[in-house]
């Protein structure tokens, strides 16, 4: 937990403010006025500030601007209800860690103080991270404290309890079929099986790929070397990964059973209705795939009637480092600690582009956990690929870098309020309602 001095001229808001603060753990303590925030902030050692910009006779601005010369390694976050472009860029440019538009939804407040926090700390407490990780973790698995993955995992509280066919598309890597067990784990299905099958092994050979469907096989080893299908998933829920790389006659046998709900079960059984509910994953667009003539356009419209879209590790870096202490969870035994993980190393994580998603993180994650130096994970703990990237910490190329990163998040700011960034002179950012 941290320190927070809250600065705002606001009382009663200011006091709603700390008690949502104080309930979460954190010791807060208020100013009313500028000067007042300078005594507190020369009186002990915080944390991070809050601080409003509109005050009088000194506004917030001036207050960052002091802070940025004095105390440069204190996180300022600013508030206020009159955001224009102008005023957002200033506080950026002058240093501000975040800027946040009155009124503002509580779990958008504490999300960015938990990311001030936790990205100032040279080493973070494993009771904090632990706090973070349960704050913030959806179904028991899945690490949300970025709104695209929260609205994504909004999604699935929607459509878990219907029977409807889902579709999961991200690229590869970014845990798509997580998504989908976690539909089926909160579905009416969930004590029925569920089977998952990955359509790229079962599009090497059609004549094979069929019995994963029909049960037909004429050797039992086929069926149990690409699962149990269909007939397995009776009652339950049927995950079709990669669908994209299914044959076309494949996909015409899928898009039978779904329009019938029957399947041929063989001789000693004959024809018998299907009650499976499918979920598919694709890492291409299967929209184009249909315009190419590639994927089945009467398949694909009855498998996307609901669509969620599971988005990369780039667009969701609040996630990173407490997915890396969620993973290193699973890899300790029993009663050992949790390596530390230190400041600069979270920025190289949370900075690098993970092509590889999810998937290369865990990988990373056990990298870390191998090469953790004394107990803690370090700089010289980071494998060669993201070692690589990081920035040397003199000379002109630094600076440049730390110029390019800045102009990044400043045009990501813009860009989530709603700038247009062709015509940012007109453009004012609208108040949340």
């Amino acid at each position: 937990m941290g320190k927070i001095l809250l600065v705002d001229d606001e009382k009663n808001f200011c006091a709603v403010l700390r008690q949502i603060l104080t309930i979460k753990g954190h010791d807060v303590s208020v100013a009313g006025t500028v000067a007042d925030a300078m005594e507190e902030i020369e009186k002990g050692d915080l944390d991070l500030v809050v601080s409003d910009i509109r005050m009088q006779p000194l506004s917030g601005l001036f207050l960052l601007q002091e802070l940025q010369s004095n105390k440069p390694e204190l996180p300022v976050i600013m508030m206020t209800a009159y955001a224009s472009v102008d005023t957002a860029l200033e506080a950026l440019k002058m240093g501000a860690y975040d800027y946040l538009t009155k009124p503002f939804k509580v779990e958008e407040f504490i999300e960015v103080i938990d990311r001030a926090l936790v990205g100032n700390k040279e080493m973070v407490s494993a009771s904090e991270m632990d706090s973070i990780v349960k704050e913030n973790c959806a179904f028991g698995c899945i690490i949300c404290l970025s709104p695209n993955i929260k609205e994504s995992c909004r999604m699935i509280e929607l459509v878990a309890p219907t029977d409807t066919s889902v579709l999961l598309q991200g690229q590869a890597g970014t845990g798509r079929t997580l998504f989908a067990k976690a539909i089926h784990t909160n579905s009416s299905r969930k004590d029925k099986p569920c089977v998952v099958l990955s359509c790229s092994d079962l599009d090497s050979d059609d004549a094979v790929a069929t019995t994963a469907f029909t049960g037909t096989a004429s050797d039992p080893e086929d069926l149990k070397m690409i699962g149990t299908g269909v007939l397995g998933a009776e009652d339950g829920t049927l995950i079709l990964e990669d669908v994209e790389s299914l044959s076309m006659t494949i996909q015409n046998l899928l898009l039978d059973v779904l329009c019938k709900k029957k399947i041929d079960a063989g001789a000693d059984k004959g024809v018998i209705d299907v009650n499976v509910r499918f979920l598919v994953t694709s890492s291409t667009c299967l929209k184009t795939a249909t315009l190419d003539g590639k994927f089945l356009e009467e398949l694909y419209r009855r498998i996307s009637l609901i669509s969620i879209n599971i988005c990369a590790m780039a667009e969701r870096r609040d996630d990173i480092i407490p997915l890396i202490w969620f993973f290193l969870n699973d890899l300790l035994e029993e009663g050992q600690p949790v390596p530390g993980i230190a400041a600069d190393v979270r920025s190289a994580l949370q900075n690098y582009a993970w092509p590889g998603n999810v998937a290369e993180l865990r990988g990373v994650v056990k990298y870390l956990h191998a090469h953790a130096v004394d107990g803690d994970i370090v700089m010289e703990s980071l494998p060669p690929e993201i070692l690589s990237t990081v920035p040397d910490s003199g000379g002109d190329d630094s600076s440049d870098s730390q110029e390019s990163s800045k102009a990044q998040k400043l045009k990501a700011y813009l860009v989530k309020k709603g700038v247009d960034l062709a015509h940012p002179e007109e453009a004012v950012v609208a108040e949340q309602s």
